[in-house]
């Protein structure tokens, strides 16, 4: 069963029948009184949040469960998982007042071990070495507006995960030669414990759950606070020890906390060294794409998971939104391209998000004519001709920092460019793109160009003049120069802003209709 960071709406009142005879539904559910269904993912009316169950484990909600609920922004009413049934717990039940009604609730309820859970703030624990530490920690929320009282006077809560799941996966990991006869011993994972998280606030250590207690090489897992980066904090921490010795067991730290998402599965592969520990790969998942972790390995992204998402979404609207490995291949690309294709969606019409990938390939959409905008949250590196020809009219890419030589080329739509951190641009990137109108950059630091004429520049045959150019107010005055037979500009220890070339809106040997700087 999917482990989903939404749980799932099966209002079925068959259920309730089954929990309880006809009477006794009268007896616990009188008049007014709202029926509560809460669930997580899969297809299963009943289950619980549990994010390292077997299937049996997340098929069935356990009684005493408790979940808190409000209505019209009302007192918080505690109810519990009963014999397969969500009553109220120490108080009066909701009732059905209005036609328009607003509910609000939270999972868990607080506890001894995170008092203070509410539908604004949650808190994680820092024991999870058991399957009950990470219940308590899967903090989630939801609010529902009902325009009208349903017939049935049922309630169908559609919880969204608040947290960010972290797995280091210990039998992928490897040990470099140093070693002889190396063991973990033990995992920690840093977090904060409140959230919504606070900028640079303190960290705990989290003692993570081991999948399988007795296989030395089993992955471990912890839930952390999302939205939490701190570069200046200690991430993970892996005790390592030489089994053919006496010598106590050697922690290694991998530092800086990252931006992790919530509802998002983090797979981290370590490199472990005699003196340091690295992160050798990370592979993101969305918890509505992954599964039930066995031994401790998240599912795979798979071609037909890919189609499978695109078509659905596709059903709903023009936006795609898919979150990928960091090192996505070629086949996912191409499973992208052929679930849109077969939907025979209209010519420059898809919005397309795609997550976690740290690199678009080189020719990965080129030519495709249904694209209208593309958004990419996470990537680094543009390749070269990874969008020219196609119908592209918008592109957002906050982190890219180097886009490869034609890699927007003959984009005939494109008017919107926003790469606010790049600083490397490669020869004929955005070549005969006649429509630009508004250019977004990060400081540059190196643009390539065909020959000391500037010719094959990055804006080859574009009328510039039409463009409006953002720049970074810190981006320095650059000069062509020539190192082993290539061309590009770099910096020189002026700034630009302010010069005789700004006032004269004049930039890397083009003129354009005006240029804006920007605070980074």
């Amino acid at each position: 069963m999917k482990i989903s960071n939404y749980i799932g709406t099966l209002a079925l009142l068959a259920v309730f029948a089954a929990c309880s005879t006809e009477g006794d539904e009268h007896v616990r559910f009188a008049g007014n009184e709202v029926k509560v269904n809460a669930t997580i993912g899969g297809e299963s009316t009943f289950t619980r949040s549990n994010p390292a169950g077997d299937e049996e484990k997340q098929s069935n909600f356990n009684d005493y469960d408790q979940i808190g609920i409000s209505m019209n922004n009302g007192a918080v009413h505690k109810y519990e998982m009963n014999n397969g049934v969500w009553e109220v717990k120490d108080g009066e039940p909701l009732k059905w007042e209005t036609e328009a009604t607003i509910f609000k609730a939270f999972y868990p309820y607080s506890t001894t071990f995170n008092s203070g859970n509410s539908f604004d703030n949650g808190r994680i624990i820092e024991n999870q070495a058991s399957e009950e530490g990470l219940a308590l920690s899967d903090y989630m929320t939801t609010d529902i507006a009902i325009p009208q009282i349903p017939e049935n006077r049922e309630l169908a809560l559609d919880f969204k995960r608040k947290t960010a799941r972290i797995i280091v996966d210990i039998e992928n990991s490897t040990f470099t030669n140093e070693f002889d006869h190396p063991a973990v011993y033990g995992v920690t994972i840093f977090s904060q414990l409140e959230i919504p998280a606070t900028p640079v606030a303190d960290v705990a250590e989290i003692t993570p759950y081991k999948i399988d207690a007795s296989d030395p090489k089993s992955s471990w897992m912890a839930l952390v606070a999302p939205n939490a980066e701190d570069k200046s904090k200690n991430f993970i921490c892996i005790k390592v020890q030489e089994t053919n010795t006496t010598d106590d067991p050697k922690p290694y730290y991998v530092k800086g906390i990252p931006n992790l998402e919530e509802g998002n599965s983090y797979t981290y592969k370590l490199k472990i060294g005699k003196d340091r520990v690295t992160i050798e790969n990370v592979t993101v998942e969305n918890w509505t794409e992954g599964t039930a972790v066995p031994g401790g390995a998240v599912s795979a992204i798979t071609v037909e998971g890919i189609k499978e998402s695109v078509t659905t979404q596709l059903k709903r609207g023009n936006d795609v939104v898919l979150t990928l490995n960091s090192n996505a291949s070629s086949d996912i690309f191409d499973a992208i391209k052929t679930a849109i294709k077969d939907k025979s969606v209209a010519d420059g019409s898809v919005n397309l998000t795609l997550k976690s990938v740290m690199t678009i390939p080189e020719g990965t959409f080129k030519d495709v004519t249904w694209l209208n905008k593309v958004t990419l949250p996470d990537a680094v590196t543009i390749g070269k001709n990874a969008f020219s020809g196609s119908s592209l009219k918008d592109i957002e890419a906050p982190k890219v920092s180097t886009v490869e030589m034609l890699a927007f080329s003959e984009c005939k739509k494109l008017e919107d460019v926003n790469l606010p951190k790049v600083s490397e641009i490669k020869i004929k990137a955005f070549c005969s793109c006649s429509n630009l109108k508004t250019v977004r950059f990060g400081t540059l630091t190196k643009v390539w160009t065909g020959d000391e004429n500037n010719r094959e520049g990055m804006f080859e045959s574009v009328n510039t003049q039409d463009v409006s150019l953002i720049l970074s107010s810190s981006q320095s005055m650059l000069t062509l120069i020539e190192a082993e037979g290539n061309f590009f500009w770099t910096p020189m220890n002026l700034p630009y802003k302010g010069s005789d070339q700004c006032v004269n809106m004049n930039f890397l040997g083009y003129k354009f209709k005006e240029i804006k700087f920007r605070e980074e």
